[in-house]
């Protein structure tokens, strides 16, 4: 089994080690399945955590929020925006810090995995991205997130804040969610490749090279708010 190794110490990709010609066929049918585990994992962490966990968020907001932020956002009220703050809180950790985390652990799911072989972290590493992580998701995801949801209340996007329920029309509003969310974050990656946001903003993601649920969200603030959750919360806000 490969040695754990420090952020610092874990060998760059080299061009010469040509990637395999073909993935292994068990991940090949592991892709084909994510989808629909993926959609399961979601349903039981919105049904079974985020709704009954809603409530318990909501006050200890209502606690603590700043007056003067509660004319924008008020969790008493907006409890359509707790929910889904609650519901990414509750994802990263069931997900990326529970179920991801022990499957990281076994050797034997690491073939299922791309990089799999890459697939060894060490205890320092992992609470650093969990704690990373964490004060992202906390702490600094409302600058995000408040801007998007008055431009949504404020009708700067479709301006249907009361629209009846719709197959039809929820069908091709999340539609555009998933092409403003995959524009959006294909966009703004792109542009903190350039030699300066890189070096100031993007390397900081990249010193966590082991590919792992909890690194997904172990970022800098300032690339955490507009290309993590700038897409996510644009799309229902459009």
């Amino acid at each position: 089994r490969p040695r754990p190794y420090p952020v610092e110490e874990e060998p760059e990709f080299r061009a010469d080690r040509a990637p395999p010609a073909a993935a292994p066929r068990g991940a090949l049918a592991a892709g084909k399945a994510s989808h629909l585990i993926t959609a399961t994992v979601a349903f039981f962490c919105v049904r079974f955590v985020s709704l009954p966990m809603c409530g318990h968020l909501t006050r200890a907001l209502e606690a603590m929020w700043p007056a003067a932020l509660r004319p924008y956002l008020d969790p008493a009220q907006d409890d359509t925006a707790v929910l889904m703050g609650c519901s990414a809180l509750s994802a990263y950790l069931v997900v990326a810090v529970g179920l991801c985390s022990l499957l990281d652990c076994h050797p034997e799911a690491h073939r299922y995995k791309t990089q799999g072989h890459r697939s060894i972290f060490t205890w320092d590493q992992w609470t650093r991205a969990v704690a990373v992580g964490l004060s992202n998701i906390l702490l600094f995801s409302w600058f995000a997130t408040i801007p998007a949801w008055q431009l949504q209340r404020r009708g700067g996007g479709s301006g249907a804040w009361d629209t009846p329920l719709s197959l039809p029309n929820e069908l091709a509003c999340f539609a555009v969610h998933v092409v403003t969310i995959d524009v959006w974050f294909y966009v703004t990656h792109r542009a903190l490749h350039l030699p300066l946001l890189y070096k100031w903003i993007h390397k900081f993601h990249h010193a966590f090279k082991a590919p792992a649920a909890i690194a997904c969200v172990y970022a800098n603030p300032i690339e955490f708010c507009v290309g993590n959750v700038g897409g996510v919360v644009l799309g229902p806000a459009l």
